[in-house]
């Protein structure tokens, strides 16, 4: 266990949430507003701006859509249009 002690530890990406380097699944039942959530989380990462009070390291965000691609503009959009002064300076890809 002592090669353990080398590991560095967990830098914060979103509050004690979200660390850098790791991995996150959110999994839930339909229409628990998940994507809602994230994409929110993911707007504040590509902004910096604090998620609900929790610290936000910026950086770029690259959002995966698994499914319903379908209303990801309209999600995206809708996030943006109520980030508007902030979206300026977000990292969206």
């Amino acid at each position: 266990t002592d090669g353990l002690d080398g590991i560095p530890p967990l830098e914060p990406l979103v509050g004690d949430l979200l660390a850098l380097n790791t991995v996150a699944r959110v999994v839930g039942p339909s229409g628990t507003f998940k994507s809602f959530v994230l994409l929110d989380m993911c707007g504040h990462v590509g902004t910096g701006m604090k998620w609900h009070g929790q610290y936000v390291r910026q950086g770029l965000v690259i959002y995966l859509v698994a499914e319903g691609e379908q209303g990801i503009r309209k999600r995206v959009r809708a996030w943006d249009k109520a980030a508007s002064e902030a979206t300026s300076r977000s990292q969206w890809r």
